[in-house]
């Protein structure tokens, strides 16, 4: 019975412990806290983007499937662009010390993305969005360079 008593005890302890954490937290003030760069526009447009990339990349391997390798060039340039709008909204998200950095790699990464994707964007409406988002993500990256 002492064992059962002092488990229960534990556990109205430990439940006493959350609620007054949690409503210290909910007091906490946040003011003094380092308040960086707003990247928001930044960071939806470049996750935009590598969802829009991965769209093409598979509509491309998909060509590929049926022996067209006419999309081989855009591929390799949406492939490019998935992972530098992962790297671009990850350090942004961050505030990371080489952000800008990390953007003027993602806007020279978009340009030659879309400079690719809009060759194939009257044939191909994968083409023709992910060409739309690495617009967009470019025109956020200049904001942020600016």
């Amino acid at each position: 019975m002492k064992r059962r008593e002092l488990l229960i005890g534990a556990g109205a302890m430990v439940a006493a412990m959350t609620v007054g954490e949690a409503a210290q937290a909910a007091t906490h003030d946040h003011s003094g806290h380092h308040q960086g760069p707003d990247y928001s526009a930044l960071i939806d447009a470049a996750m935009e983007c590598q969802k829009l990339a991965m769209a093409c990349e598979k509509h491309c391997l998909e060509t590929f499937a049926m022996g067209d390798t006419t999309l081989a060039k855009c591929a390799q340039e949406v492939n490019e662009m998935i992972n530098v709008c992962d790297a671009t909204s990850r350090a942004a998200a961050m505030d990371a010390a080489y952000t800008k950095q990390i953007v003027t790699i993602c806007k020279q990464a978009g340009e030659t993305c879309l400079a690719e994707c809009t060759k194939h964007a009257k044939r191909h409406d994968v083409c023709r969005l992910a060409a739309e988002a690495c617009q967009k993500c470019i025109t956020e990256c200049d904001k942020v360079l600016l």
